[in-house]
């Protein structure tokens, strides 16, 4: 049985795949849920990554994975969004999964990330457009608590 959010976010999905997006997830998102199934001791976390990891392939989610050369290049913008206070409360993570969306020309970027939340869209955009990568879109949606 689907919960009320987990029907509306279900919906959500099948209307922007009718639409003819398809559903990337970066490789540093991949790694990071895979780090916290293998080393995590907080059981919650772990139970968390491995439903996360599932509903990737329930829900039809495209791993991304970019040559040694791109992720070289999305390290060096990302390293310069946080450097360059963009992102300067986000972790080195966040940022990447930001320049790995953008050298996937990703038209929308959906996070619950708090540091991606609270950067400025402006600042974002024309950073990204300074490193010559992809800016698009972003939307959020905010966890819920209780």
């Amino acid at each position: 049985m689907l919960t009320a959010a987990a029907a509306e976010r279900e919906g959500a999905v099948d209307c922007l795949i009718s639409a003819g997006f398809h559903f990337l997830v970066p490789e540093t998102v991949l790694h990071e849920l895979a780090e916290v199934v293998q080393h995590e001791k907080d059981k919650v976390a772990v139970s968390h990554a491995k439903q996360a990891l599932i509903n990737l392939v329930n829900y039809a989610f495209i791993p991304s994975y970019l040559s040694p050369v791109e992720m070289g290049i999305a390290k060096i913008a990302a390293e310069r969004l946080v450097r360059e206070g963009c992102l300067s409360s986000a972790p080195l993570g966040d940022a990447l999964v930001l320049t790995e969306a953008a050298l996937n020309k990703c038209q929308l970027l959906l996070t619950r990330s708090e540091s991606l939340l609270a950067a400025r869209c402006d600042s974002l955009t024309l950073a990204l457009v300074d490193a010559d990568l992809f800016a698009g879109g972003f939307a959020a949606e905010h966890a819920h608590h209780g």
